[in-house]
């Protein structure tokens, strides 16, 4: 979507995975906390990961006080290790 004097999705991306960057390199070997809206996340997640927009819409919205886990691994690149977690615990699936 296109709103005159509003970034475009793609501009958004853009600036957010940027500054996701620029905040992992202050702590290259430890753990850095960015605190962001929830569209802002997921497209700057999707464009940190270099997903298409196309892509990045199957995320689903990340809730409020929720957080996604990124980690970068030097073979690997940038990976999306946990989206829209809580801090609830993982329910129980029952075995019959």
């Amino acid at each position: 979507m296109n709103i005159p004097s509003h970034e475009t999705n793609e501009e958004l991306a853009k600036r957010v995975s940027a500054a996701l960057r620029d905040a992992a390199e202050l702590a290259p070997d430890g753990t850095v906390v960015v605190v962001t809206h929830g569209a802002a996340a997921r497209f700057g997640i999707g464009a940190l990961l270099g997903w298409p927009e196309a892509a990045v819409r199957t995320l689903g919205v990340l809730g409020n006080c929720r957080w996604g886990e990124l980690r970068f691994e030097a073979v690997r690149g940038w990976q999306l290790r946990a989206y829209n977690v809580d801090g609830t615990p993982p329910a129980t699936v029952a075995s019959h």
